[in-house]
């Protein structure tokens, strides 16, 4: 329930990428080190991508709500929401780190995710959009792009995809 203390011992959603930016747009004391720590534990460069949060919900003795619906890494649930990733590399410009911005840029851009005809294999995306979202799954489908929703849609957590 809204307002109720949360156990210290859950393993859930330690850290999120939103919170770790908002941080620095507000200039908080800390800003630096958000920053720091939502690269650490949020960056996923072997499957290109930068996690909404980590580690996902996946206990389900404890109801958070809808994102629980989605599979650990899918989505909002550990998965990447660009939206998310897009404000980490303007977090980075704010603190005037180009370097880090133009790390993290080249992570989610689409450019990168199809410069090859393996990687357009396994993003299924086109290098002229970005993703919403991109699964992180300990399988063939790590990093892959969720399609938009004339070409395909998101069933309970599945990609689904048409010909």
């Amino acid at each position: 329930p809204l307002g109720e203390a949360v156990p210290t011992n859950i393993q859930q959603c330690s850290i999120d990428s939103i919170s770790q930016s908002w941080a620095v747009f507000n200039g908080a004391q800390h800003s630096k080190e958000a920053l720091d720590s939502a690269e650490k534990l949020l960056v996923d460069e072997e499957n290109g991508i930068i996690k909404l949060l980590t580690p996902a919900f996946g206990d389900p003795k404890r109801d958070v709500g809808y994102i629980q619906t989605y599979l650990c890494g899918v989505r909002e649930n550990g998965g990447q929401y660009t939206h998310a990733a897009a404000w980490l590399v303007i977090a980075a410009c704010i603190l005037g780190q180009s370097e880090r911005a133009s790390r993290l840029f080249s992570i989610i851009s689409p450019i990168e995710h199809t410069a090859t005809p393996i990687s357009i294999r396994a993003n299924r995306m086109s290098s002229r959009a970005t993703c919403a979202q991109s699964a992180r799954m300990p399988d063939a489908s790590a990093g892959r792009g969720t399609p938009a929703p004339q070409d395909g849609c998101i069933a309970r957590g599945l990609n689904i995809y048409s010909a």
